[in-house]
């Protein structure tokens, strides 16, 4: 398992330009060798409080390129994705075993405790940058 921080950076969800789209922090395993972590949104062409209003006013139109709005995270060969809009159920992939994304793994049992890592980190760093409460994962039990 991995610990860690993620990087400094500012509030993007405030900018008056778009945050980028993917953000590579870099993480500490307990080996000391440095495993990146990534994380990243689709929003289309809506950013900062463009995004909360969407998903608070309308949010069956938080959707673009037929691909609902979504947040993601990846640590290691795992993959979760957080969509924004209502009814989209989340999903979790092992990239190593899955790398085409066929198998959701996001009801098994066994990946529960990996589940609520992803789920914390992707929800912490969300906090951390002012995204949209919208946007934060719900505090779930496995």
């Amino acid at each position: 398992r991995d610990d860690g921080v993620f990087a400094a950076s500012d509030k993007p969800w405030r900018a008056a330009v778009p945050p980028a789209r993917v953000e590579t922090r870099a993480f500490a395993s307990a080996s000391g060798i440095a495993k990146p972590t990534v994380l990243y949104e689709h929003t289309g062409e809506h950013f900062g409080d463009d995004v909360a209003k969407v998903l608070k006013e309308k949010p069956r139109e938080a959707i673009y390129q037929k691909v609902p709005w979504y947040t993601a995270v990846v640590q290691g060969s795992w993959r979760y994705i957080r969509y924004l809009q209502p009814g989209v159920p989340d999903e979790l992939y092992d990239l190593d075993s899955d790398p085409n994304e066929m198998k959701n793994m996001i009801g098994e049992a066994k990946h529960a405790e990996r589940l609520a890592r992803l789920r914390d980190a992707l929800t912490a760093e969300l906090t951390r940058t002012a995204a949209p409460i919208t946007m934060v994962p719900l505090k779930q039990n496995p």
